[in-house]
This record gives structure tokens, C-alpha cells and sequence, in this order.
């Protein structure tokens, strides 16, 4: 039986202000200093019994229609078989892709029953966020999370910064030519200038008496703003899961002379 049924539609109008003033290369893509963006959420839950619990949750952006299908197919890529980006299909795509996780939980505890001493709860969770959108730098974050009862949790989380006056993804060599090196020991100097607060802990942990590595490896999964870069990591990446994630700054003075001209331009470095 379903514990709940529902689905919630949410189509919420966020106007993100983009400045792009002094960009003359013609070349470029024209957008609109005012980016449109919808969601539409899908919470569902299914219940079997007392001890088989389920829970879906999917929350997916929907731009307008001046972003290109190229940089769409970027945007959309984590969602296999996603290929049409209005509200219905990304709907249809949430239904679908709910419908297979309650078939797969049930496949998969079938023999279990009522008398099942552990309660076994799956849940799965998809949330599409906008980090900023400025001088047409759209960074976004995805937040993926799997629990498949005793198989544990995956979280991941990704972070992407697309370019949508050169309609591409933006590469770390497209922000700073640092050497690989000297960017590692600059992570790992700056370790713990951010506070990883972790639920159920008095203080917050100390990253650097918690990382597994000697050197931290430069990672893709990046955003930025007006002090700098921050690269994300996810658990298991340098440290365990009870650690969570670590994020870690490297700020702009301390990228000094590295620095690509046009991005230097476009944010105002």
C-alpha cells in the first residue's frame, strides 16, 4: 500500500540577474541579462509494510527557451534518456524514473515480511539547483543521493559552471593555467579554512586530521565567486564517509599571474 501518494509541481519563476558588460568578442552568443528558470518536483512515497518504506524525491530545473539545445544537452546530461527539456517531458521523465525505483525496491525486497527485525528504508533523491548566474556564468549545483537500505548511501554531489556566451562547459584551464602541483599544495594549505560542520558533532571536524591522502588531487567538480574557487569533494574521494563533504577554497590573490585574460574580464578580477 502507498504510505502517501502525491506529487507536487512546483513551477517557481527565479530571475537571476547575468551583467555583460564589456564582452565584445563576436563570436558570442547573445543572452539576456535576466535568465528565467521553472521547477518541477516529484515527491512520492511507497510503504509496504511497517518495515519497507520507500521515499522519492526528484526537483529539476526548467529553463527558457534562449539557451541553446547544445548547451541543454550539457545542462540535462546527468539524466540518462532525458532528451526534451520542457516541463512535460522532464514530468514524464521524473514519473518514469520514480516508477522504476519503486519496481526495483519492491523486486528487491520481496522476501522480506513484517517480522523483518531491521526496517529497511530506500531513498532516492535528484535536486537540481542554481548556484549564480552572472556575466553569463551559469554554475549549477546537482545533489544526488541513494540509500538502497543495507547496500548504504551514495551521495554525490556535482558541481558545473556553463558558459553560455562560448555555449561550453568551463574547464579549469579555462579559469587558471596553475600547474597541477602547485594548485595541491595550495588545497592543501587551505584545508581547513572552511568549517565542515557534520550533524550529531559537537564541533566541527578538522579536514586536515581526516583526509586518507598525502596529496589532494585537483578535481573538475568546481564553482566560484568574487573571492575565489572552490573545489568540492565528495565522500570517499579524500576522506570517509562519516567526514561528508569537503570543500575547499583557493581564492583569487593566491591565483595571481594564472589567471585567463577573457575570465578575468568577464568577472572582474
Amino acid at each position: 500500500m502507498k504510505r502517501t501518494h502525491y506529487f507536487i509541481f512546483i513551477s517557481t519563476v527565479i530571475f537571476i540577474i547575468g551583467c555583460r558588460k564589456g564582452i565584445t568578442q563576436t563570436d558570442e552568443k547573445t543572452y539576456n541579462e535576466i535568465l528565467k528558470v521553472d521547477s518541477v518536483s516529484v515527491k512520492d512515497s511507497l510503504m509496504v509494510n511497517n518495515t519497507l518504506i520507500a521515499s522519492y524525491y526528484s526537483s529539476l530545473l526548467i529553463f527558457d527557451e534562449d539557451i541553446s539545445k547544445a548547451m541543454l544537452d550539457s545542462i540535462y546530461l546527468p539524466f540518462s534518456n532525458l532528451k526534451t527539456y520542457n516541463k512535460e517531458h522532464i514530468s514524464r521523465w521524473q514519473n518514469t524514473d520514480k516508477v522504476s525505483f519503486f519496481q526495483n525496491f519492491k523486486n528487491q525486497t520481496k522476501e522480506y515480511s513484517a517480522s523483518t527485525q531491521k526496517d529497511t528504508f530506500w531513498f532516492s533523491k535528484h535536486v537540481m539547483k542554481v548556484r549564480s548566474y552572472k556575466n553569463g556564468f551559469l554554475q549549477i549545483n546537482y545533489d544526488h543521493i541513494q540509500e538502497k537500505g543495507k547496500a548504504g548511501v551514495e551521495t554525490i554531489v556535482n558541481e558545473k559552471i556553463f558558459d553560455l556566451y562560448h555555449e561550453k562547459v568551463l574547464r579549469l584551464q579555462d579559469v587558471t593555467s596553475i600547474p597541477n602541483s602547485r594548485l595541491s599544495q595550495l588545497l592543501m594549505k587551505n584545508i581547513d579554512k572552511i568549517a565542515n560542520l557534520q550533524k550529531n558533532t559537537l564541533s566541527p571536524i578538522k579536514n586536515s586530521d581526516a583526509i586518507m591522502v598525502e596529496t589532494i588531487p585537483v578535481t573538475d567538480n568546481f564553482y566560484f565567486d568574487e573571492q575565489g574557487i572552490y573545489f568540492h569533494y565528495n565522500p570517499f574521494e579524500i576522506a570517509g564517509y562519516g567526514v561528508g563533504d569537503i570543500i575547499i577554497p583557493v581564492y583569487w590573490k593566491e591565483l595571481q599571474g594564472t589567471l585567463n585574460n577573457d575570465f578575468s574580464k568577464r568577472i572582474k578580477i
